[in-house]
């Protein structure tokens, strides 16, 4: 075994270290290498990953010629969701519900993405090394979207030294939400295990943290996750999900209010115009 120096490549992601200790973790050469493979239009200009406006369940849309080539782009969009491009996670997630029977309209979407993909392929995760040693965990939800019915879909995003270490996109499929306030305690709820797993690891790394912060934009989840209210309308929730109410009580979380114009954890559950798509984009990722 031998010292090869600072790391500059890993798994695809483009590494960098400054002289003040900040890393930046990219995804660059992957997005330009997948890009390449396709035709020019995968190059296009586009600043939004998914359209809201179309219906991705038309079934008149016709299948597409080889369902190798779409599975294949959603294999290459997975794993850049996945190691380092979180604002791409909730429209991935999405087109991965039709690998087996995708139709045009999916493949112009997957295709849409990769586009979006290559005009930010310079925008990557920044790490500072003189951030306050404290989790801040962004968590929101979907209750009631036409394309999610009659699940919800729930997102999180965990930041550590300034930039996103974990995230998160998926429908809850263990119940069916009654309330967006069901739906957003539930996915608070979620978020407060990746919480607890990532503080214990970072604990047992020698690296403890300060009090964590989770951020919610929903008062009537926040209050129900720090008092059991309401009672009567919220007997039905599994005692699973009231994990939360143990977090606050031994102070590994501290829940705060956001603005649900602040809410990272929006880009994750819905397709967002693209003014509110950019402002939080930037949160998550931004250009390095």
């Amino acid at each position: 075994m031998k010292d090869l120096g600072p790391i500059n490549k890993f798994l695809g992601t483009n590494c960098s270290q400054d002289k003040d200790g900040n890393i930046t973790l990219k995804m660059t050469d992957y997005i330009t290498k997948a890009t390449d493979a396709m035709d020019n239009e995968s190059k296009k200009p586009t600043y939004n990953p998914m359209s809201g406006g179309k219906d991705y369940f038309d079934i008149t849309s016709p299948p597409v010629q080889s369902i190798k080539a779409y599975q294949s782009i959603i294999g290459q969009l997975l794993f850049i969701a996945n190691a380092g491009r979180p604002d791409v996670a909730f429209p991935v997630s999405f087109l991965s519900r039709f690998l087996k029977d995708p139709r045009e309209v999916h493949m112009d979407a997957a295709t849409r993405i990769m586009r979006y993909l290559y005009t930010t392929r310079e925008y990557g995760i920044k790490y500072r090394s003189k951030s306050k040693r404290q989790l801040t965990v962004y968590t929101d939800a979907s209750q009631g979207a036409a394309w999610d019915m009659p699940f919800s879909t729930s997102g999180y995003a965990t930041f550590l030294a300034g930039g996103a270490i974990t995230w998160c996109s998926r429908r809850i499929r263990s119940t069916i939400c009654l309330s967006s306030t069901e739906a957003e305690y539930i996915a608070a709820s979620e978020a407060v295990l990746e919480t607890m797993w990532l503080y214990n690891l970072l604990e047992h790394m020698g690296y403890p943290l300060s009090e964590n912060l989770l951020m919610i934009d929903n008062e009537p989840a926040i209050k129900l996750a720090s008092h059991p209210i309401l009672h009567s309308r919220t007997k039905h929730i599994k005692l699973r999900y009231h994990k939360i109410r143990e977090a606050v009580d031994d102070g590994i979380v501290k829940i705060e209010y956001v603005n649900t114009l602040d809410q990272v954890a929006d880009i994750l559950t819905k397709a967002l115009p693209q003014k509110q798509f950019n402002y939080l984009r930037d949160k998550l990722v931004s250009m390095c």
